[in-house]
């Protein structure tokens, strides 16, 4: 059975036509090194622009185009699969993470291998970035990631996480980069309850851009909400008719009122971050506020009792300030 299933994969291999790799092209070894560089990056920008992080790179205007070209020369590679390969399996640790660029993979979780309770599969779509807890932890791989077409992938290698921090760049943008990789360490590592989702070599629970970016420091909020106050303004309505909802949304992100930021569309997002607690007896009973009183008497309203974060504020400070406040009469 064993030799059957080699040769057929054998066969497989011969007789498919493999993908054109870039170092492949003859062509372009005619190239000088400057050339090669500049085309292997806007072969790989419109991918990077898939990732939150790496958009704002380019979008903040965070490096000079020759410096992050030579980065991304090195540090920025592409992977060919054929069909049923592995691009990885549980227990290998490999530091990089990568973007789907064509084709077709499917991820396989087994409780053997991972804290799941049934075997699972999941397709992976063509543009979809994954393994990024390589790039800022040692990850050690909870899954098979096998390709179910001809694939190619973007890989990019946690040494140019590295090698970015070191160049010339905005302290701020340093901060918000610094402060991303730390936040996101932070989500991998933190305690989860039995039910919860764990993280996964698709993806880490709670790491959002928008999620990771509510809690980072002043100046990197200042810096993204008058980044998305210039991209609301470019649109045409907004000039048009808007200039006071602009005049009115600026003035709240230099106030610290919202946090503000563009999204992967270069729309307008405004994020909020509100900190629930729940808390369950053991009787199974959930503590939960089930009204709210306005001027005309009370509005039915079942949640969990909740505060909106303000800036710069820990999920353990707003907790601190909810039971200091609306749940004072039942701290103790």
């Amino acid at each position: 059975k064993t030799a059957r299933l080699v040769q057929g994969k054998v066969m497989q291999q011969l007789s498919a036509r493999p993908p054109l790799h870039f170092g492949d092209v003859a062509l372009f070894r005619l190239l000088s090194d400057s050339l090669r560089e500049d085309l292997w990056l806007e072969i790989i920008r419109p991918f990077f622009r898939l990732h939150p992080l790496l958009r704002l790179w380019e979008d903040l205007g965070g490096f000079d185009e020759i410096t992050i070209k030579r980065a991304c020369h090195t540090g920025v590679a592409e992977q060919l699969l054929q069909p049923q390969d592995a691009l990885f399996v549980p227990g290998e640790a490999l530091p990089q993470a990568y973007c789907l660029r064509s084709g077709a993979l499917s991820y396989y979780q087994d409780p053997e291998c991972a804290l799941v309770d049934v075997s699972t599969s999941v397709p992976v779509a063509a543009g979809t970035w994954f393994c990024e807890a390589a790039l800022w932890s040692h990850w050690i791989h909870v899954g098979t990631a096998e390709a179910t077409a001809q694939c190619k992938l973007i890989v990019v290698k946690a040494e140019l996480m590295t090698d970015i921090l070191k160049m010339p760049m905005r302290n701020v943008i340093r901060s918000m980069t610094q402060q991303y990789g730390q936040k996101f360490y932070s989500k991998i590592i933190e305690p989860r309850a039995p039910d919860a989702a764990m993280p996964s070599d698709l993806a880490v629970p709670y790491t959002a851009f928008e999620e990771l970016f509510a809690s980072m420091d002043s100046p990197v909020q200042m810096l993204l909400g008058q980044l998305g106050i210039k991209r609301l303004k470019d649109r045409i309505w907004v000039r048009l008719n808007g200039a006071k909802v602009v005049e009115r949304l600026q003035k709240q992100v230099e106030e610290g009122d919202i946090v503000a930021m563009p999204d992967m569309h270069n729309e307008f997002l405004r994020v909020a971050v509100v900190t629930s607690v729940r808390l369950i007896k053991p009787s199974g009973h959930i503590f939960t506020q089930i009204g709210e009183r306005d001027a005309t008497g009370v509005v039915v309203m079942c949640r969990l009792p909740a505060v909106k974060q303000v800036r710069g504020e820990t999920p353990l400070e707003a907790v601190e300030r909810l039971l200091e406040r609306k749940l004072q009469n039942f701290s103790f």
